[in-house]
């Protein structure tokens, strides 16, 4: 049916003629490409087929390349329960292995298990043999070359281990190819209503597979051209251009020409930090309509020089997947792992004093939300006493001398008396948690500085596990 780019598909789904006799609803679609653009897409796909009532009625979700192609097609094959029809959606689906993916994955498995993650392990290694085809037991008799250590690597007996498990537990074929079973499936028709949705990395455009799907369906296209060429920065702008269109709409806001060039300056090429910035600076500005540029230096130079800034503003919006990116990339740059630990306790510390704060005096916030201006005007005095009272301690004098800077850096709000903005978040992403989980958090922090330093486990994985905790294992990305 059609072909489109990522920056089209606003225009697409507001066509009125889609669905009618003239454009026919497809009912397959392939969304492929860079992975902050395809999960963009796939949210904005499922909510124009999907605009009404709880999505867990019509909506099946299947991941990665564990899951039996058969399966999928078995659920695309079955009439909705309730309503005309379902989607059917199949994420990072293995319809176009890339190059080295399988090894990756072995590689990932190898320090889940180092890290005592066996059911984490396992799921990484059966994708892994998805992918390459393989069962278990072909694998255990002849490991592919690319899944072998470079040397005497401790673990490699644990994959061993957990290969002969599967081997026993699995039937002696691999797998059927999900390209090929697709492609058979989609040569019929589906059950009325009912539509699959697919996502995945890289393609490649000479297989059969691609050409039925857009023949059949649509296709959309988020990858993101690489180069430095003029056509291919230009390219890479006018994706941004569409994440600020689609943040800004609805707002009232616009960005001054000055402003989108430091947004731009200060982010780079990054889609998700990009937008987060974006609505940062929408409750930042209140009720002025345009965001400046000088709104973007109050706001947002403190990411440069703070390298646990961007980390700990993720895991306070509860953001995994860009907390575990922020990490990744701050392990790779040989930030300590205690300087990292140090940094989410301080965050959650601080989140529980926010937490008590919206329990009591600042409760108005769980009822109604404020912007940054009414909160500047309405809370903040509530916030400056508040800290007076965690300075002074129980039972002392509320005076004019005690400050809220004499309270310890972590146990309180205002850490800037000049600087209320950040107050303003924070308390944003208090109203996220329960103070159980707040606890709860803090409590595997303790657990986590403990294994850092006296166990065995790989500190990433430690880390990363805390950040998952404190995310949620469900929270935004995941």
């Amino acid at each position: 049916m059609a072909e489109i780019a990522f920056r089209e598909l606003a225009g697409w789904l507001e066509d009125p003629r889609r669905g009618s006799a003239e454009a026919p609803a497809p009912d397959v679609f392939l969304i492929h490409g860079e992975a902050w653009f395809v999960r963009e897409a796939l949210e904005r796909l499922l909510q124009a087929l999907l605009p009404e009532g709880p999505r867990s009625a019509a909506l099946e979700v299947f991941e990665g390349a564990a899951v039996p192609a058969g399966e999928v097609l078995a659920a695309l094959r079955t009439y909705a329960l309730l309503g005309p029809g379902k989607v059917v959606c199949w994420r990072d689906a293995p319809l176009f292995p890339e190059a080295g993916r399988a090894a990756s994955l072995i590689e990932e498995a190898r320090r889940l298990l180092a890290a005592g993650e066996r059911g984490k392990a396992r799921a990484k290694l059966r994708s892994a043999l998805a992918l390459e085809g393989l069962t278990a037991a072909q694998a255990l008799k002849r490991m592919p070359a690319a899944w072998r250590p470079a040397g005497a690597e401790p673990g490699d007996e644990g994959l061993r281990a957990l290969l002969a498990e599967e081997a026993e537990a699995e039937p002696a074929a691999p797998a059927a190819d999900a390209a090929a079973l697709l492609e058979r499936a989609l040569a019929g028709e589906l059950p009325p209503g009912n539509r699959l949705v697919l996502t995945c990395g890289a393609v490649d455009r000479r297989r059969s597979l691609y050409r039925t799907l857009g023949r059949r369906g649509v296709v959309v296209d988020c990858s993101v051209p690489r180069g430095e060429r003029r056509a291919e920065r230009a390219a890479r702008e006018a994706l941004l251009e569409e994440v600020a269109r689609t943040r800004l709409a609805g707002s009232g806001k616009a960005l001054s020409p000055a402003a989108r060039a430091a947004l731009s300056g200060l982010t780079g090429f990054d889609p998700g930090v990009y937008a987060a910035n974006l609505e940062t600076l929408i409750a930042y500005v209140g009720e002025r309509a345009q965001i400046t540029a000088e709104d973007v230096a109050a706001v947002l130079s403190r990411s440069r020089t703070d390298p646990l800034f961007e980390l700990t503003q993720a895991l306070g919006d509860r953001d995994r997947e860009r907390a575990l990116a922020v990490l990744a990339s701050l392990w790779e740059a040989g930030t300590h792992p205690l300087a990292l630990l140090a940094g989410m306790a301080k965050l959650l510390r601080r989140l529980i004093v926010a937490e008590d704060f919206l329990s009591g005096p600042g409760a108005v916030l769980r009822r109604r939300r404020l912007d940054y201006a009414a909160f500047q005007k309405t809370l903040w005095p509530a916030v400056v006493d508040y800290d007076r009272g965690l300075a002074a301690g129980p039972g002392a004098a509320d005076t004019e001398a005690e400050r809220p800077e004499s309270a310890p850096g972590d146990l309180r709000l205002v850490r800037n008396p000049g600087s209320t903005y950040p107050v303003f978040v924070l308390l944003g992403q208090a109203l996220r948690f329960s103070r159980a989980e707040l606890a709860a958090g803090l409590e595997r922090a303790v657990a986590a500085e403990a294994a850092l330093k006296s166990s065995t486990l790989a500190p990433r994985r430690v880390l990363e596990d805390l950040a998952e905790r404190i995310c949620g294992r469900g929270g935004r990305g995941g």
